[in-house]
């Protein structure tokens, strides 16, 4: 009996010392089981194309598209292209350990709840090609961890918030094909982990801010198709590390800066359809990498610097719409990689090259 008694008594010792994290488990995932159903409702959950588990007593984790810690609270919510229809509920902040939410590619509406910026430990937020109608709110400046914001194909307008300059942690921007209107903040120069800032297909208006010139680490900047004005700031030839450069189809004017000589990891040049003058600089023939240079339908004069020549990588050449003069350089039969060569509706004279 005795042998008993104390098998008894540390059974119960046991219990007692594991009982606090069995108490956390019971009071926190019925919050966010809750919360869940919330967000399910709003969006029409009955018609989701999967919805495996939605609403049964299974673990969180069997819910389909969510993922949770040790301790059951949820840290991933991930339903993309799965039919959900409806506005986002403020309701979403009680998912307090959520660091993963993609609900791209639905048909989500209204606007994104400021409640959303109370998510401390949010690392990526995607809402992609939804029907997101309203401003960004100001609150997401507050998403201290947030790593990628994609927003793109939405019908976002009005002003970008300038409080989105604090995410220090952020990688990826992604506005592209929105309403969005006004001047590019100069606080989005303080975004120094960002390599990848896409504006493009929206009515952005205004100099481009020479600040973008601190994004350090940045390798994509696409701020084409807007009504940008101004000449393109010589500060941003200082983008080592920049890739790709898109500046198309803006109001951009004066000459081009030789100073983009210096990215010389840069892949694309793309400054088409702008009223941008003056010569090509021959600078333009020292980047290494250099695969596509789009500058066709501008008001550039002037002769097709040799020196395009010796861009052993380029693979598309676009010069068309513009005023050049003089003969086609026999030096650009060298570019062995050429498949597009673009040169029409200019001033040109002489034979065609021999060496093309």
């Amino acid at each position: 009996m005795n042998v008993i008694f104390r098998g008894i008594v540390l059974a119960i010792l046991l219990a007692a010392l594991t009982a606090p994290s069995v108490a956390v488990a019971q009071t926190e995932e019925p919050v966010d089981r809750g919360t869940l159903m919330e967000l399910f409702d709003a969006t029409d959950g009955g018609n989701w194309d999967r919805s495996d588990n939605w609403g049964s007593d299974l673990p969180l984790e069997s819910w389909y598209g969510v993922s949770t810690d040790e301790d059951g609270r949820v840290v991933g919510l991930v339903l993309p292209s799965n039919g959900l229809s409806g506005e986002l509920p403020g309701a979403i902040s009680g998912l307090v350990a959520l660091q993963h939410l993609d609900l791209g590619d639905n048909e989500v509406y209204g606007g994104i709840p400021a409640e959303i910026g109370e998510l401390s430990n949010l690392t990526h937020l995607d809402l992609k090609n939804n029907d997101l109608d309203r401003q960004i709110p100001a609150e997401l400046g507050g998403l201290e961890k947030l790593t990628a914001l994609d927003l793109r194909e939405n019908n976002f307008w009005g002003a970008l918030a300038p409080e989105l300059g604090r995410l220090a942690s952020l990688r990826i921007l992604d506005l592209r094909n929105n309403g969005l209107s006004g001047a590019i903040p100069a606080s989005y120069g303080d975004l120094a982990s960002l390599t990848h800032l896409a504006m493009s297909g929206n009515a952005l208006s205004g100099e481009i801010p020479t600040e973008l010139s601190l994004l350090a680490n940045l390798t994509w900047l696409d701020l084409s198709s807007n009504g940008l004005s101004g000449e393109i700031p010589t500060e941003l030839g200082g983008l080592a590390n920049l890739t790709s450069l898109n500046l198309s189809s803006n109001g951009l004017s004066g000459e081009i800066p030789t100073e983009l000589r210096h990215l010389a990891r840069l892949k694309r040049l793309s400054l088409w359809n702008n009223r941008l003058s003056g010569e090509i600089p021959e600078a333009l023939g020292l980047l290494p990498e250099l695969e596509d240079l789009s500058l066709s339908v501008n008001q550039l004069s002037g002769p097709i610097p040799v020196r395009l020549g010796d861009l052993a990588a380029l693979k598309r050449l676009r010069l068309g719409h513009n005023e050049l003069s003089g003969n086609i350089p026999a030096e650009l039969g060298r570019l062995r990689d050429l498949q597009h060569l673009g040169l029409g509706d200019n001033d040109l004279s002489g034979p065609i090259p021999a060496a093309l």
